[in-house]
């Protein structure tokens, strides 16, 4: 019998700072422009839910990104898969980063 071990990276705080932190710095003034819109929707409904939504929506974004976790001092290949038989890269170039 043998024995398996899987080394795990550190789960990612679920925290707008963290999310922020972990973004490529292009999708950082992105992620801010909505965080911000929502800070301005909490002020008037104080439903801080919406916050919640944005750091939730964009927190998926930074593991695709392929950016280490914060303060790991880590940084990660970003994840790439080529379909040999259409020829498509994903994720997407967008067309200002190619």
């Amino acid at each position: 019998m043998t024995s398996r071990s899987t080394i795990r990276q550190p789960r990612r705080p679920r925290t707008g700072p963290a999310v922020w932190a972990a973004l490529e710095v292009d999708d950082r003034s992105l992620f801010e422009h909505e965080f911000r819109a929502a800070l301005e929707e909490v002020a008037e409904t104080f439903d801080v839910g919406r916050l919640t939504e944005v750091v939730h929506r964009w927190r998926p974004h930074t593991v695709v990104t392929g950016c280490p976790p914060p303060n790991t001092g880590q940084r990660r290949a970003p994840v790439v898969q080529h379909d040999e038989a259409d020829g498509i890269d994903w994720p997407p170039e967008a067309p200002d980063r190619a």
